[in-house]
């Protein structure tokens, strides 16, 4: 593993950068994989509590 000098490490905080990573292919596969699903079970809860039928809500007020 090459050492990184110490001008390297006070470069990155001159500019302000911050560390990038970098991600093989099948790893953003994998994660725009996750976000999909992630979006389709909040679709999925949002739906649910927009779609109530008017009586349910009317039921659980009585109670």
């Amino acid at each position: 593993m090459p050492e990184i000098s110490s001008s390297d490490r006070n470069q990155n905080k001159a500019t302000g950068r911050k560390k990038t990573t970098i991600f093989s292919e099948r790893e953003i596969h994998v994660l725009m994989e996750q976000m999909r699903l992630k979006n389709e079970a909040l679709k999925k809860i949002y739906d649910f509590f927009n779609h109530k039928q008017p009586s349910e809500d009317a039921d659980k007020s009585t109670k």
